[in-house]
């Protein structure tokens, strides 16, 4: 009979944590997992799992430091029970700060965490409870090999208990395929671009003047920055102010992102931080040459010179200098292009990520049935 899982986080919406809840839910072995799904805000990866045959609930949690949070504590109880779930699993900082504590109240139910960014990115106030929850949960996923170490060097989980399952891309839906441009990108010669939330910690500003750097050399060359967030209104007045405006398309964000992909030729991390980075794999997928941050796990999927180009962090001489490369030097751009879409196709899919999530959840129920006997 199937083991029912719980997966949780705060939103169903944009985001990397959120789509990899999502397609784990959906892609989980049914003869073995029964998934269910809890968030707080919802979004559109809400329709997707109930198409899914994936039951889907809302948490009434609206704050810590007030009475939602103990009415979700009793409803996310009650629900566990109800439904009979033997592992909870919370796919984001906020909701592993709520949901393990709440599960390991639960007699028999395995509570695992999930850490994606590094502890820095956590808002000052989560910080302390979710170190505590990152101890108290049976296990942590991370996933990337930098993450594993950095929750080692910051003592927030022992060696045993951490797990590293890589993010996986949906391999049919981003695959290589011929250029084809956005409408207000079909006369440029090279399109250099990004596909991201616009927060601070992805340093948009520094492509923006790198691409500032380089546009009189390359007058046919565009600036595509796909996404929504808190700094695309900053991000457009640095357009400005930089005299790039009329070349630089700002496109909102969209649940399908492979057609924005297919009209990139050059696409560009330029983080401060990163876990695993879902657009710079789905860039790969898609054969887009890849010029990324060496932070976090960039490196980890970014080979130098052989599945893509890396820079040193915050640098601009280094991103305009590996930009001019990608651009002006075609056979090297083709050839990490295509070396880019071979590797992610054969070592992070989407199933083979699922599949080692599985695993994961198998080896802590037997743990749990063992200690139980």
């Amino acid at each position: 009979m199937p083991v029912n899982v719980l997966l949780l986080a705060h939103s169903l919406g944009e985001g990397g944590s959120e789509r990899q809840l999502a397609q784990t839910a959906k892609r989980l072995a049914r003869d073995r997992f029964q998934p269910h799904v809890a968030s707080v805000a919802g979004g559109f990866n809400e329709s997707i799992l109930r198409q899914a045959a994936v039951p889907v609930w809302r948490l009434p949690l609206r704050s810590f430091a007030d009475w939602s949070a103990v009415e979700s504590a009793r409803q996310l109880r009650d629900y566990v029970q109800r439904n009979r779930i033997q592992l909870v699993h919370p796919f984001d900082f906020t909701l592993t700060v709520f949901a393990v504590p709440t599960a390991r109240t639960c007699p028999g139910v395995v509570a695992l965490a999930s850490q994606r960014c590094f502890l820095e990115l956590v808002p000052t106030k989560y910080r302390l409870p979710l170190r505590a929850a990152l101890r108290l949960a049976d296990g942590v996923v991370v996933n990337s090999r930098a993450l594993r170490e950095h929750l080692l060097c910051e003592r927030a989980a022992r060696p045993e208990r951490i797990h590293v399952c890589p993010n996986g891309v949906d391999t049919e839906a981003f695959r290589p395929h011929r250029r084809q441009r956005l409408p207000e990108l079909r006369e440029a010669s090279v399109v250099i671009g990004t596909v991201s939330v616009l927060r601070p910690e992805k340093n948009l500003g520094l492509l923006l003047e790198a691409f500032a750097q380089l546009a009189p050399d390359y007058p046919n060359a565009r600036l595509l920055i796909a996404g929504d967030g808190p700094e695309r209104r900053p991000l457009q007045e640095r357009a400005k102010a930089l005299g790039i405006a009329k070349r630089t398309v700002f496109h909102p964000r969209t649940p399908d992102v492979a057609p924005v992909l297919a009209s990139i030729d050059i696409f560009v991390c330029s983080s401060l931080t990163e876990g695993l980075p879902n657009a710079v794999m789905e860039a790969m997928a898609c054969g887009c040459c890849v010029v990324a941050s060496a932070v976090g796990g960039c490196p980890e999927l970014v080979t130098h010179e052989k599945t893509g180009l890396l820079f040193r962090s915050n640098d601009l001489e280094d991103l305009v200098g590996q930009l001019r490369r990608a651009i002006a030097e075609e056979p090297l751009r083709q050839a990490t292009s295509q070396a880019a879409a071979a590797f992610i196709q054969q070592h992070y899919s989407l199933e083979k990520a699922v599949r080692q999530m599985e695993q994961i959840y198998e080896e802590h129920l037997l743990r749990r049935d063992r200690n139980s006997a």
